[in-house]
């Protein structure tokens, strides 16, 4: 038996390692449209103006094309990774446990992909919007002229991707400590405190130095949690009337 689960990781592992390899050479193949999907929520800030990547160092666009590729092709590998994890682990769980594993993981991808719309649409306009505002102020006959350097762009990108995978697991982490805490009414208002400040916190590194951004998504990251405690509670209401 033990033989059969080491040959089984071995074989889920040679799996593992083509799927990075496969997705390595499709992603530096089409690593142009990558990077131009990472752009296209901002182009319509350079409608008049012509937009071009400068690059200071002879390999500079071809490293960044790279870590571009191992950035999409580890997200992918990562999401393969969850799938043979959870059909190797399986096998050993009750129906429940594995249904809580299935909803959580889904639940994960869900708000991943919340965060993932509100950093294309919202996120990266506003950012784009605040700080080249700043370029058109004049002061004392100076002149501001933005050169967007390749790596520097994919890196505040990718900076910003994981700042809302980091938001996602914040709320995926709040559902399950939901899940698992008895709270009375008094440890539950210090708790909400506690979140609501954490949220401005979140909201503040997150967004760019305005208010109105800041309080923005503050709200929605407010009303993201109000609604897993609504489906919890209902969750809960559901299960005693079944019951």
């Amino acid at each position: 038996m033990f033989l059969y689960y080491i040959k089984e990781i071995r074989n889920r592992s040679y799996f593992l390692i083509i799927t990075w390899v496969s997705t390595i050479v499709v992603s530096y193949s089409y690593k142009e449209k990558i990077l131009f999907l990472c752009l296209k929520p901002n182009l319509q800030y350079f409608k008049t103006d012509s937009f071009y990547f400068i690059f200071t160092d002879l390999t500079e666009i071809f490293t960044t094309y790279l870590e571009l590729c191992y950035f999409v092709t580890n997200q992918f590998f990562l999401i393969k990774l969850i799938y043979h994890l959870i059909i190797f682990i399986s096998p050993g769980l009750y129906k429940f446990e594995y249904k809580k594993l299935i909803n959580l993981v889904l639940l994960n991808f869900f708000f991943f992909g919340i965060f993932f719309l509100i950093l294309n649409n919202i996120l990266l306009p506003l950012c784009w919007n605040f700080f080249l505002s700043f370029k058109d102020t004049t002061m004392y006959s100076v002149n501001f002229f933005f050169e967007a350097k390749i790596n520097e762009f994919v890196n505040f990108y990718l900076k910003f991707y994981k700042f809302c995978l980091l938001c996602s697991s914040v709320f995926v982490f709040i559902y399950v400590g939901l899940e698992f805490l008895k709270i009375n009414n008094n440890i539950f208002i210090k708790l909400r405190k506690n979140l609501y400040f954490g949220f401005l916190i979140l909201a503040t590194m997150l967004t760019p130095p305005d208010i109105i951004s800041q309080l923005f998504f503050f709200l929605i990251f407010i009303f993201i949690f109000e609604f897993l405690l609504i489906l919890k509670f209902s969750q809960n209401l559901l299960s005693k009337v079944t019951n």
